[in-house]
């Protein structure tokens, strides 16, 4: 079952007389869209402002996201099928927080089925923000047979707009689109305009990869740190574009969706029109979970517990849900809990409100705690 999309798109029908040249601009486009970047960058969030709706589970914490999962954007008769990816990690990471292969080879495997890599780079780290991690600049040596973009993320935290400027210079080695960027120290360089980009787009379009490999991510896998020091992590010449966004604040987002939904060609849909992401409504639920757990939870608590469905149940306007949670002991479970209920009452909230912006129902929602088979009584 998907999750079937809830707003309606207002699709206008074809008259039997229109013109053919007419007709061809209304035949379906697609394009599939890769985004990749480190843990944290901001993958989910802006994905959630593209469709304008919050489909992929966001938290503060790192690792919230842990499988790949496509979110589709209608514009129109243009089709963009985003591909949600868990942050690039190594070796150690795998480790520490007990990934699944699936983890390591998502990124890798959703750019094997995109036209475009979408990689974005958390601006406001002060200390890397000059800098592509090597194991980014790794994944896109693999696959330069695909357009690929820069996203600068959170730059409304950056007040020094010179800053930006320095960073794109650094990320991009001063190329962009295959030319070289003017930068001096004295003038600033000339900013494109939101046309001229977006014909820089239309005229790469026929350009764009076409091809439809599988890719079992074993390879990738075994060597993922292997030579990662011969990598030069300063930046990356092969980005076709640079934009500067918030995810959070949706500053920039709109020229970014154009500049996509531009870039798309002549396809079949991949996704019927009803189709918001190809992540089951259970599944999702229970990835909503997580992710305010992570977000409300101190320290490595929301690592440890162990989160289950345990009841659904739905009509046509309302939804009723049981979640468990399982933890490893008693002192556990009163961190959960937190004083008073606070911390388990305040994770209900929010995800009663993500469940009723996705799902558009009345819900009723419960969660218990436990320790081993002992229920805990909220």
């Amino acid at each position: 079952m998907l999750i079937l999309r809830l707003i309606s798109r207002g699709f206008c029908r074809l008259s039997t007389n229109i013109r053919s040249t007419e007709l061809a601009q209304n035949e379906p486009r697609l394009l599939k869209v890769a985004i990749i970047g480190m843990p944290n960058a901001g993958k989910s969030t802006l994905i959630n402002q593209l469709i304008e709706s919050e489909v992929c589970p966001v938290s503060k914490r790192v690792h919230t996201t842990r499988q790949s999962q496509k979110v589709v954007y209608l514009r129109q008769n243009t089709q963009v099928v985003f591909i949600d990816t868990p942050g690039v990690v190594n070796k150690k990471e795998v480790k520490k927080f007990q990934f699944s292969d699936d983890f390591v080879t998502g990124p890798r495997a959703a750019i094997e089925n995109a036209d475009i890599i979408g990689v974005i780079h958390d601006i406001s780290n002060r200390i890397l923000r000059h800098k592509l991690d090597p194991r980014v600049v790794k994944v896109l040596n693999q696959f330069t047979n695909r357009d690929a973009i820069l996203i600068l993320n959170k730059v409304d935290t950056v007040k020094a707009k010179r800053s930006l400027l320095d960073a794109v210079r650094y990320l991009t080695k001063s190329t962009v689109g295959g030319e070289p960027i003017a930068m001096t120290h004295n003038k600033r360089p000339k900013q494109l305009k939101m046309e001229d980009i977006l014909a820089r787009a239309e005229a790469r379009k026929s350009n764009l990869f076409t091809g439809s490999q599988e890719y079992s991510g074993k390879e990738d896998y075994r060597n993922i740190d292997e030579n990662e020091s011969d990598v030069e992590i300063n930046g990356w010449a092969g980005f076709n574009d640079v934009f500067m966004i918030s995810a959070l604040t949706g500053d920039g987002v709109d020229l970014l969706k154009n500049y996509f939904v531009t870039n798309a060609k002549m396809a079949a849909w991949e996704f019927s029109e009803e189709i918001l992401t190809d992540c089951p409504p259970m599944e999702l639920a229970l990835k909503i979970l997580k992710s305010k757990l992570l977000e409300y939870l101190p320290e490595e608590i929301p690592y440890t517990v162990v989160p289950s469905l345990d009841f659904w149940d739905e009509d046509s306007d309302k939804l009723r849900v049981v979640f468990g949670v399982k933890c490893q002991n008693e002192r556990f479970v009163k961190i959960v809990i937190g004083q008073g209920g606070h911390n388990i009452n305040q994770i209900t909230l929010q995800v009663e409100k993500s469940f009723t912006r996705i799902f558009q129902k009345v819900i009723d929602l419960h969660i218990k705690v436990t320790v081993a088979e002992k229920e805990k009584k909220l």
